[in-house]
């Protein structure tokens, strides 16, 4: 059986909005659970009063939801449709550092992520960092040429990791003088 209250917060908002459905409509929804986060975000979005309540489904929609989601994109942009330090925010924030930015191994979503959280507003920024700071300390000799081209034809991206950048600069120098 559906949450009474579930099923009263989904006919509330879509009454708000001009749409009308049978309670039974309703009920079926609540009952499977097939509130869809799009939904959820939407509402959050328009309905600013009543965050907290639409914040608490999220929070109950989220444990089943979390582990299907293997998108970036996607969890950024669930991410940004919650309130900053809630508790749905934490979980998702707890999944994009478990799941995402340890497994990412192309600079290019490492960059990505970066430029849709931004540099200052993110707890996700030292991740990222350090993943891409991982990811030079992988570059051998062999492949040298190629990724420190691409890294110096995109200097102001790579200057987030400068540092790591000099180090490995340094690192294989002096591997290639002693080869």
């Amino acid at each position: 059986m559906a949450s009474k209250e579930l099923v009263e917060l989904l006919r509330h908002y879509d009454e708000l909005e001009g749409y009308y459905c049978s309670m039974d409509a309703y009920e079926e929804v609540a009952a499977n659970q097939v509130v869809s986060w799009a939904w959820l975000a939407r509402k959050w979005q328009w309905h600013r009063q009543e965050r907290e309540r639409i914040e608490a489904l999220m929070i109950d929609v989220l444990p089943s939801l979390l582990p299907r989601i293997t998108s970036c994109y996607e969890l950024l942009t669930m991410w940004l449709t919650t309130s900053p330090g809630s508790t749905a925010q934490r979980m998702i924030e707890d999944r994009i550092a478990q799941e995402v930015i340890a497994t990412t191994t192309n600079w290019f979503d490492l960059e990505a992520l970066l430029a849709w959280v931004g540099q200052s507003s993110s707890p996700f920024v030292e991740q990222v960092k350090a993943q891409m700071r991982v990811l030079l300390f992988e570059i051998t000799s062999e492949e040298c040429p190629v990724w420190f081209s691409f890294l110096l034809c995109n200097i102001p991206r790579a200057c987030i990791v400068l540092d790591a950048l000099n180090s490995k600069v340094q690192e294989l120098k002096a591997e290639l003088r002693l080869g």
